[in-house]
């Protein structure tokens, strides 16, 4: 699934307005597990947090969605955006990927990153 939400978060328009593109200018600046160096803020990382096993149905997975930025204001609105592009997708073959629904289950403000200046937002979605 996480190939499916990275899909969506780097095709939606609002969000690769906020946080740009990447250096070699190949894609919206979304990322899994890891962002690579060198890269500039803002950007989004991705993971999966968690997959429970569902007798006979596919499993239910928790995917993290963390946005980063130099301000507050703008790790909220990368947020949002993400929350937007993701919230109630489901239904559908994404990037290969099947999937009942997709909806986020919590949000909270994320640590500071002291040492790159960084501000987080953290976003769990569930899906199935």
């Amino acid at each position: 699934m996480i190939k499916a939400v990275n899909y969506i978060l780097n095709n939606d328009a609002a969000l690769s307005a906020l946080v740009g593109r990447n250096l070699e200018d190949t894609k919206t600046k979304v990322y899994p597990v890891i962002i690579p160096n060198p890269e500039t803020p803002p950007f989004i990382v991705t993971s999966v947090q968690g997959t429970e096993p569902q007798n006979g149905c596919p499993d239910k997975l928790t995917i993290q969605v963390v946005s980063y930025a130099k301000t507050y204001d703008e790790a909220v609105d990368i947020s949002a955006a993400a929350r937007t592009a993701l919230q109630n997708q489901g239904g559908q073959t994404v990037n290969g990927y099947v999937f009942s629904f997709l909806n986020m289950t919590n949000e909270v403000d994320g640590p500071y990153d002291k040492d790159n200046g960084l501000f987080s937002r953290v976003s769990i979605f569930e899906g199935y």
